[in-house]
């Protein structure tokens, strides 16, 4: 009965400590962890509708979730990522800012959020010519990145902790 009760004793112990291990977050940010929460910061330039243009590019996490915001688009969306640094988003919605060319050239209503299919909706093209002009906004996309305390690396890119 001694051995028992030693025996049950350490199995409870194990599955105690075994399922604290799987509620907690990995440090990583596939448990809800803090390491990217927040808004980081580049400051870019490019070309726009505009011509030449200066901006902040900012990318905000939050438990899983993030929204990209840069020139003329914001996207939102979920992430994960792994041990390797490895982080994948899932594109599902965007919002074109009224200098975009998007909203000029197919007059789709800047300022509101679309899923690829609400997208779709409102857009005059067949599917083939939707698909080759608004596709790579809602493929999913996975990089490497690095975190150092307010600074991410990320597309090769270096964003500062807001």
């Amino acid at each position: 009965m001694k051995r028992f009760s030693k025996l049950f004793g350490i199995i409870a112990l194990v599955a105690i400590i075994g399922f604290s291990m799987v509620a907690c977050d990995d440090g990583n940010g596939n448990g809800g962890g803090n390491e990217l929460n927040g808004t980081w910061v580049i400051r870019v330039g490019g070309y726009g509708n505009d011509g030449n243009i200066e901006h902040d590019e900012t990318l905000t996490f939050n438990n899983g979730n993030f929204e990209w915001t840069w020139y003329e688009a914001s996207s939102r969306g979920n992430y994960t990522t792994t041990d390797n640094l490895s982080i994948t988003f899932n594109f599902l919605e965007i919002k074109f800012l009224a200098n975009s060319y998007e909203v000029e050239e197919f007059g789709i209503e800047a300022n509101r959020w679309f899923t690829k299919s609400g997208l779709r909706e409102v857009v005059d093209m067949d599917d083939e010519e939707f698909e080759d002009n608004f596709r790579y906004y809602f493929e999913s996309e996975t990089e490497v990145y690095s975190v150092s305390g307010n600074t991410l690396v990320l597309f090769g890119e270096i964003y500062t902790r807001r």
